[in-house]
């Protein structure tokens, strides 16, 4: 990860920060409760500071605050931003994190992330990837589990191929194993740890 320097700008947050919460809260729960649903979060969102997207930054702006560590593939100015206005501690550790964010091409292992416990499955990571595209273009997933009724086709640009035997892997381990939410600009799709996906 790159370092976390305390020199970098500070981004804009939300005008209105706890509507602007809930309303993206929401959004992130209807994607992860309806997998391979693209959601869109809408106009209005605060520009990125780099490397994030708008998508990313909103919804991190929504879920963090002091008791949630953030890992960040690569810090840039974001640590910082978000440091700022949500006072989240920023992790060089992959297993410490709460949240993460990580390109879709070059995430790291999903086993190196906080997989829960037995007992406690909570107590693992949700990763954002952030990828090229959703809905086009790329790789074409087939997703079956809750909240799918038979199956679901969804498109994503920029996913690394590899990470596909992974999600197996992450959906065999449930109920522990991390959940992922796909980030394209401002539109987000869901892949909990739930979720069977298989390339078609």
């Amino acid at each position: 990860m790159a370092a976390l320097g305390t020199d970098a700008a500070i981004a804009e947050g939300f005008a209105d920060p706890v509507t602007a919460s809930q309303e993206h809260f929401r959004h992130l729960l209807d994607a992860l409760s309806r997998p391979g649903r693209i959601v869109e979060l809408g106009a209005g969102l605060p520009a990125a500071p780099a490397p994030l997207s708008r998508g990313s930054y909103a919804l991190l702006l929504s879920l963090l605050d002091y008791e949630t560590p953030l890992w960040l593939a690569e810090a840039g100015e974001a640590a910082a931003s978000l440091r700022f206005h949500c006072g989240c501690p920023v992790t060089e550790c992959t297993g410490d994190a709460v949240f993460a964010v990580a390109p879709g091409g070059a995430a790291p292992a999903l086993e190196e992330f906080a997989q829960g416990t037995p007992d406690y499955p909570d107590r693992s990571t949700t990763l954002l990837l952030e990828v090229e595209a959703l809905g086009e273009g790329g790789q074409e997933l087939v997703l079956r589990g809750p909240g799918i009724e038979e199956s679901a086709v969804l498109r994503v640009g920029g996913l690394d191929a590899g990470l596909v035997g992974q999600l197996r892997a992450n959906h065999r381990s449930f109920p522990q194993g991390v959940d992922i939410v796909l980030v394209a600009g401002s539109r987000i799709a869901g892949l909990p740890r739930t979720t069977e996906v298989e390339i078609r």
